[in-house]
């Protein structure tokens, strides 16, 4: 009865009826011992808006906090207008908390205004992703970013990871109004040194540079269309345990006992987001669809192609329990008369995709006579899935900043057809907190059909949002 009610209010004041009121008015036949119920509604007078206020912005710009805003000024209140218009704000990450208050304008009947009162957050974040192994000890990222920078709404960011295996130097810059109806513009810049020793990819060094631009346009208030360009300068270095199919990619293009080869490319894609979740960090209801094309131009070094589509949906089980269940899925092909560059393959293991196995380490096991040992060169094609329950941490005050989930985890990179023996799972217990230098989460996980060979990482842990 009340969820009917507050329905029923709720659709009145997207017409204009802020202050409506339903009455549900019983009729009760205690022969028959059943009730009827008679809804009176008295709509009041058609409210207008005639200012939009924000309060609490110390930093953020007040345009960057209004070309969120849906609800306008002078125009018929509606409660729809401005729930999205918080929902929207709530997801640029730059506020704690929103809140509405709605105050008649003194000596009318027919107008208010719209107090929008702002909690700022600290969008400057420091970023620390890691992971442990007994094999490499300590491997991570830093990195700093700022998502409004100088309350402009821009997104500056730099990152620096660190270690016996990927060392990256990049930049970007973000202008998500780049035009005033939200069309964005970005460039990035970025140095990787990558040395694959330490992992069961198989042995080999590489040096990449990479400049890139791209423009998103807005489809609607939650689908966007993203496409740019990126140029990559990249030098592949074989050493003496490199596993034969990697000289044989760099005999291919530089011929017969090269152990260096070239590897540039100038690569476009596109992608296609569809993002309805209500909050960052905490979801409760909604969605999160990616779908991304890439293709390098022809005369290069680098002929190939890429599909790849990620999703994540949340449910609400209760007012403090919600499921996730995602997946994704990716295809990788060349084009050209080249083989496919191995270092392209798509990688399955780790905190972000299967957690409790070492970072790009699921797929099929090759024994390689040069390694000395398996190798795992990942593949064109790769599937991961996902189930996970998030609740509140017991016996914890303002337990709103952190939250405790099990999971459920599977997926596999596979070089040929999508085989369920190459398949891993994994299950166990993970938490996260929202703490002054952005979300941190860790996990604990078991590998429940953990193969031959197989290198897991039962403890992970990070900094950082991700998707």
């Amino acid at each position: 009865m009340n969820e009917s009610v507050k329905g029923m209010s709720h659709l009145l004041g997207n017409y204009g009826y802020a202050f409506a009121n339903v009455n549900p008015v019983p009729f009760v036949d205690k022969e028959a011992r059943k009730v009827d119920f008679n809804f009176v509604v008295e709509h009041g007078n058609k409210i207008y808006v005639r200012r939009v206020n924000i309060v609490g912005n110390e930093s953020t710009k007040d345009e960057v906090i209004r070309r969120e805003i849906r609800q306008y000024e002078a125009s018929y209140f509606s409660q729809e207008k401005i729930d999205l218009s918080v929902l929207r704000l709530n997801r640029t990450e730059y506020f704690e908390k929103v809140d509405i208050e709605t105050p008649v304008v003194p000596g009318t009947s027919d107008q208010v205004d719209l107090n929008i009162v702002v909690k700022e957050t600290n969008t400057g974040k420091f970023s620390i992703g890691a992971g442990v192994s007994s094999s490499e000890g300590l491997i991570g990222t830093l990195g700093l970013s700022q998502a409004n920078f100088l309350g402009t709404g821009n997104l500056v960011a730099t990152d620096v990871s660190f270690g016996g295996i990927n060392k990256v130097y990049s930049f970007s810059f973000t202008d998500p109004y780049w035009t005033d109806d939200g069309v964005s513009r970005g460039f990035s810049a970025s140095l990787r040194d990558l040395d694959t020793k330490e992992l069961s990819t198989g042995d080999y060094k590489s040096k990449e540079v990479g400049l890139g631009m791209f423009f998103g346009i807005p489809l609607d208030e939650f689908k966007k269309l993203t496409a740019g360009g990126e140029l990559s300068l990249n030098e592949l270095d074989l050493q003496s345990t490199s596993p034969q199919k990697y000289l044989n990619y760099c005999a291919e293009l530089n011929g017969a006992g090269s152990t260096s080869c070239d590897a540039d490319s100038f690569r476009l894609w596109a992608s296609w987001s569809d993002n309805t979740i209500d909050n960052p960090f905490f979801a409760t209801s909604g969605h999160k669809i990616y779908l991304t094309a890439d293709i390098t131009t022809p005369g290069l070094d680098l002929e190939y192609y890429k599909l790849f589509l990620k999703g994540e949906k949340y449910f609400s089980l209760s007012n403090s329990v919600v499921t996730k269940i995602r997946g994704s899925m990716g295809y990788a092909d060349s084009y050209g008369d080249e083989a496919f560059p191995f270092f392209k393959n798509f990688r399955a293991g780790g905190k972000s995709s299967l957690r409790g196995y070492k970072e790009g380490s699921v797929g099929k096991k090759t024994y390689d006579s040069n390694a000395g040992g398996y190798v795992t060169y990942g593949g064109e094609k790769i599937l991961t899935f996902g189930v996970e329950t998030f609740f509140p941490v017991p016996f914890i005050d303002k337990s709103d900043q952190y939250r405790l989930s099990a999971f459920v985890d599977g997926g596999g990179a596979f070089e040929d057809s999508i085989n369920g023996s190459e398949m891993r799972y994994s299950a166990g217990i993970s938490v996260l907190w929202v703490s002054p230098f952005g979300p941190l989460n860790a996990s604990i996980a078991l590998p429940l059909n953990e193969g031959d060979n197989e290198q897991t990482e039962k403890f992970q842990f990070g900094m950082g949002s991700s998707f």
